[in-house]
């Protein structure tokens, strides 16, 4: 699978048709797989949702899938922050 299918990365515009401008990697790849991923506001607050592949196998033999969640951050001219993964992911965050 190409690398540029493995990482997360954005484009912004002014208008939804374009001209796009491209803005760089939001998180890198993990284990030469894919990654599927959706940035929703909760509460005030960025969230990129994402999966993870376990290393564990389902009864039928294919890997899972484990959801996850990593708080996203804006830098002042409204580029995104890169986003490590962690095991902690959101936390507390919405207490």
């Amino acid at each position: 699978m190409p690398e540029e299918n493995r990482i997360l990365t954005y484009y912004t515009a002014k208008s939804p048709k374009g001209p796009w401008k491209y803005q760089g990697v939001i998180m890198d790849e993990e284990g030469a797989s894919n990654n599927h991923h959706s940035i929703v506001e909760f509460k005030g607050k960025w969230v990129l949702f994402y999966h993870r592949w376990l290393e564990t196998k389902s009864e039928c033999g294919e890997k899972q899938r484990k959801t996850c969640a990593e708080n996203l951050y804006f830098n002042e001219d409204g580029t995104i922050q890169k986003i490590t993964r962690t095991d902690l992911g959101v936390g507390n965050t919405f207490k």
